[in-house]
């Protein structure tokens, strides 16, 4: 979170133009739940609660080809990984952004590849902030759309990135 609040920052400084992390809400309404969710909660309490909802719709497995899960690919390189059974989408670690088509709304990797922080503290005691959309090598159970994650603002790994928001003028 850290580091990508950081990159904000310089490219805020570099462009002229104001970016940020998008909040925990504006990262529910991107992903076409915004209007489903419960308005005032936290994340935690929020955490998981629509179920049946994914970015792809709401049918389980995913069609192949929706996104960088963790999938037979990854399973062949990585012994242990969790996979969803029988997906496969041919990337084995992160996949470049826009490799997979987009949402209703036109935006791209809202499921799997990463996991996305969110600008919001998972819970009230702020120790952690909150992410959002799984990631190609987390249990396929982190997939729902309303599914979050939490972490030390300091953590730094291969399954956590970022997306910017370019506040408008």
């Amino acid at each position: 979170w850290e580091d990508s609040v950081a990159f904000c920052e310089w490219l805020s400084k570099k462009e002229g133009k104001v970016y940020r992390l998008p909040t925990d809400r504006e990262w529910s309404y991107a992903a076409g739940i915004g209007t489903k969710e419960e308005k005032g909660l936290t994340p935690e309490r929020l955490d998981a609660k629509l179920k049946e909802i994914y970015p792809w719709g709401k049918t389980w497995p995913p069609p192949t080809g929706v996104a960088n899960l963790a999938d037979t690919a990854g399973a062949s390189k990585i012994p242990g990984l969790a996979v969803v059974p029988g997906y496969t989408d041919g990337i084995v670690t992160t996949a470049p952004v826009m490799s997979f088509k987009p949402n209703k709304l036109g935006i791209y990797d809202l499921s799997g590849n990463v996991w996305e922080w969110c600008e919001d503290w998972y819970n009230l005691l702020r120790r952690e902030k909150v992410l959002r959309g799984g990631s190609w090598g987390y249990d396929p159970l982190s997939l729902l759309s309303s599914d979050r994650l939490y972490n030390a603002p300091s953590t730094r790994d291969m399954y956590r990135g970022f997306r910017c928001v370019l506040v408008s003028p």
